[in-house]
């Protein structure tokens, strides 16, 4: 019986640790404050990074409005545990800059064929300069 508590809290702890509540990004150093999203700037690159378990039937999309930054690059890179049913992994997505202006990016944690709200939604305001060098303004849940 102990046995079986044991692993219905690691459960519990993994299931908490993989749907974490959202609590805001730290932009002083670029990373977020809960698991489930980062991001790092590379001059004229930054990069998006998001928990993601596509056993699930969720994936992150993304729309850009404003053409300043642009999708680059998108990546699914399995866990720890390689490509086993049910883990989880990481899907990233790299923009660069190609003219100076701003960009909105909305990131969403949905399955495609259900009507209700996203699950998770994150919203990237980005600015390029002249140099095309990304700066990003704000990175938050929603």
């Amino acid at each position: 019986m102990f046995a079986f508590i044991q692993k219905l809290i690691a459960l519990f702890s993994a299931m908490l640790a993989f749907f974490g509540f959202a609590r805001g990004i730290d932009h002083n150093n670029g990373t977020a404050a809960d698991a489930n999203a980062s991001y790092s700037v590379h001059g004229k690159s930054v990069e998006f990074t998001f928990t993601s378990n596509p056993s699930t039937g969720y994936g992150w999309q993304c729309n850009a409005s404003g053409d300043s930054i642009i999708l680059k690059e998108e990546h699914y890179e399995s866990g720890n545990h390689g490509n086993v049913a049910g883990a989880a992994g990481k899907q990233h997505y790299t923009f660069i800059a190609v003219s100076p202006g701003k960009t909105s990016i909305t990131f969403v944690y949905e399955r495609s064929w259900e009507t209700d709200p996203p699950f998770y939604t994150y919203i990237a305001e980005l600015q390029a300069d002249d140099n095309l060098n990304i700066t990003v303004l704000s990175f938050q849940s929603v």
